[in-house]
């Protein structure tokens, strides 16, 4: 079968390549503000999983997720870190295609807010993500 990618997968796929790209921690779930001691920081985490249609090929279904990036900054030019941080994000999602080794047939970047300061000398950005992919039962232990 030409896909085994399960969600897990993917997300820890993103989170390397987040990692990569920016050179800061990345969590796999949320941490509150007052658990993280490194700055820029990432937190990721999975909102909703719709397995949508049954492609052709026996066993294979195609999967659909939302994933929330929100970063953490600190500094004297909040703003500036801010946008800096977005853009990374922006750079590292978009450099994950159909031909990356986790199994993404498509990413894309709904919505990217961040607090304007509001936090200052703390900033925090959001960043809210598509991704399609397709799996097999047996990758996360369902039965076909």
């Amino acid at each position: 079968m030409a896909y085994t990618a399960d969600k897990k997968n993917i997300v820890r796929g993103v989170a390397n390549t987040l990692r990569s790209y920016i050179g800061c921690p990345v969590f796999e779930h949320f941490k509150w503000l007052d658990q993280i001691n490194d700055f820029p920081t990432i937190c990721i985490h999975v909102e909703t999983d719709i397995h949508s249609h049954i492609e052709a090929a026996p066993f294979v279904v195609g999967g659909d997720f939302n994933l929330i990036v929100r970063g953490y900054v600190r500094g004297e030019s909040v703003v500036s870190l801010e946008d800096d941080l977005i853009q990374q994000i922006e750079d590292a999602l978009n450099a994950l295609t159909p031909a990356t080794a986790i199994q993404i047939d498509d990413i894309h970047i709904n919505s990217v807010e961040h607090d304007e300061g509001l936090f200052e000398p703390y900033g925090v950005v959001t960043v809210n993500v598509d991704i399609a992919y397709k799996h097999t039962p047996e990758a996360e232990g369902e039965d076909p």
